[in-house]
């Protein structure tokens, strides 16, 4: 998998540069909520309402330390 290219819902490939920042913090979100709904079982509660789309959490675990590196990178501009 290319952790530089992330593939919207729609098919369309995009670098980290082309994300919006909200984009951005939205996979992020999406990744680390997919960790419970992937593992409801092992929970009492979830954090927040189960998401309409989620990913393996370890197949896109990857991509966590891109993101933040990136928001990282946008901030000390």
């Amino acid at each position: 998998m290319k952790y530089s290219i992330w593939i919207t819902a729609k098919g369309e490939e995009l670098t980290m540069s082309q994300m919006t920042t909200k984009h951005i913090e939205n996979c992020i979100n999406m990744i680390e909520r997919s960790r419970f709904e992937n593992n409801r079982d092992l929970y009492e509660e979830l954090p927040e309402p189960p998401l309409k789309t989620t990913v393996d959490y370890e197949l896109y675990k990857p991509y966590l330390k891109i993101f933040k590196e990136e928001l990282t990178r946008r901030e000390n501009l």
